[in-house]
């Protein structure tokens, strides 16, 4: 059976024809009954001299009796244990003994076996081909996804601010509109055409009325009193 703590389920026993001949039931009563041995065994360590028992009240599996019996019957044939007779005790009613083996390794299927079996397997090939043919076929149906054109995105054209007259570093479109604005761009436009305050400029002084500011502003620079 091999030397370790763990429960002795190799990949050679469970690709074997004795493990494939188990029913699923059968194969839980199996793994049980091999959970007792490595107890019993020291984990494989030490040879049971005196066999161990196996019965339906030690078995853990939720099953009937007489499927537990059917199982023994089956984990026999294949091999996975073998009875003891010779460490029994004869006696009537006494429980029966067992022994680990390595049976399995030479049990083989029948023709009739392996026959049905490549049947199972051609079928469950054929099915799978089947489904991938609908699968390919379903898909060539659908239409043909198109990608959306890709798009450079470009930069947006930049309005550059037109800057006013006698108002450096500031934009035009940055101003803000005051309620004196008017009369600043008034008073430009009168240093403009009279110049500075030394100049002969009229003023409300020398004037002796509105009519007379105006009268002078028409004269122009140098004409006035």
């Amino acid at each position: 059976m091999g030397t370790g703590n763990n429960v002795p389920l190799t990949f050679e026993m469970l690709k074997s024809d004795a493990w494939n001949a188990l029913k699923s039931t059968q194969r839980d009563v199996l793994i049980d009954w091999y959970q007792g041995y490595v107890r019993l065994s020291r984990w494989d360590y030490e040879p049971l001299e005196e066999g161990m028992t196996y019965t339906y009240a030690q078995c853990k599996v939720t099953i009937r009796e007489a499927t537990f019996l059917a199982a023994i019957k089956r984990i026999l044939e294949v091999g996975f244990f073998v009875r003891a007779i010779h460490l029994e005790s004869g006696r009537p009613g006494s429980p029966r003994k067992f022994l680990p083996s390595k049976k399995w390794l030479d049990f083989r299927f029948s023709d009739k076996e392996k026959a049905k079996r490549k049947a199972y397997a051609d079928a469950k090939e054929r099915r799978l081909d089947e489904k991938r043919k609908r699968r390919e076929s379903f898909r060539s149906s659908l239409p043909e996804k198109k990608e959306p054109p890709i798009s450079v995105p470009t930069r947006p054209t930049e309005s550059v601010p037109i800057r006013k007259g006698g108002t450096p570093k500031k934009c035009a479109d940055t101003l803000q509109e005051s309620s004196n604005s008017h009369h600043q761009e008034a008073c430009r436009s009168y240093r403009l055409t009279y110049g500075s305050t030394d100049s002969d400029v009229p003023t409300t002084e020398r004037a002796e009325s509105a009519q007379d500011v105006a009268g002078v502003l028409a004269q122009g620079p140098g004409q006035a009193d």
